[in-house]
């Protein structure tokens, strides 16, 4: 009695599960025979199945073997594009060797050789003495800027850009022979006039002119004549 009002106390989610439900598939049909040797049969033999046990059973017959396992290291390929890319290279270099032998050796520029303010001066005094033709504006122009540009080379002077009055000191600081420097001194007051004024000058007076400036490329300076004396 005491145990029967045990089990009646017992609360009901405690009850027994009730067993899963048979597929009645399988429970229909004659009784499976074993196989040869008391194996048991295989699927389909005497068992019929559900149409989902069928799909599965296709399913598993599609599935694919698993891809082997990649080898990794040194690939034979790697050598071979290696090869080419050095054939290239050498046929590269190869053919620029031959075009730089062709062209022949690259050309050393030489440097022209110096002119001396001297050579610069007579080249254009006698230019100006073969022009017989210039006006005297022109030919004073061109005689004055001579004798200049021969001063700022000889002696590291800067008279293009000067007057007549400024370059008279210019004049003093020069180490030429005062008859030179008288002479100079003349010649740009005389210059002026025809330069700038519209003034004339004779061919005797064109000619005397010229041969100062000549002069001037031989005159010794007078350092020169210090040192003769």
């Amino acid at each position: 009695m005491v145990l029967l009002g045990a089990l009646c106390l017992v609360p009901r989610g405690f009850a027994a599960d009730p067993p899963p439900a048979v597929d009645q598939a399988f429970t229909k049909g004659p009784p499976i025979a074993p196989g040869p040797g008391g194996a048991a049969p295989e699927a389909g033999h005497g068992v019929p199945l559900s149409e989902a046990q069928q799909r599965t059973l296709e399913q598993m017959k599609d599935i694919r073997d698993i891809r082997p396992p990649v080898a990794y290291g040194w690939d034979p390929r790697w050598g071979v594009g290696a090869a080419i890319v050095g054939l290239l290279a050498c046929a590269v270099g190869l053919l620029w060797w031959l075009l730089r032998r062709r062209r022949g050796p690259t050309p050393v520029a030489v440097a022209a050789p110096t002119v001396s303010p001297e050579e610069v001066a007579r080249e254009e005094l006698m230019a100006l003495a073969r022009e017989a033709g210039l006006g005297d504006k022109e030919f004073y122009f061109r005689l004055c800027t001579a004798v200049r540009r021969y001063l700022d080379g000889r002696y590291g002077a800067d008279t293009l850009e000067c007057t007549t009055e400024e370059l008279l000191p210019v004049l003093r600081g020069l180490p030429l022979e005062e008859p030179a420097r008288g002479a100079l001194v003349n010649l740009f007051r005389h210059a002026d006039p025809i330069r700038y004024a519209d003034g004339s000058a004779p061919g005797e007076r064109r000619r005397a002119d010229l041969a100062v400036a000549r002069e001037l490329l031989w005159a010794p300076t007078a350092a020169a004549a210090g040192e003769g004396s």
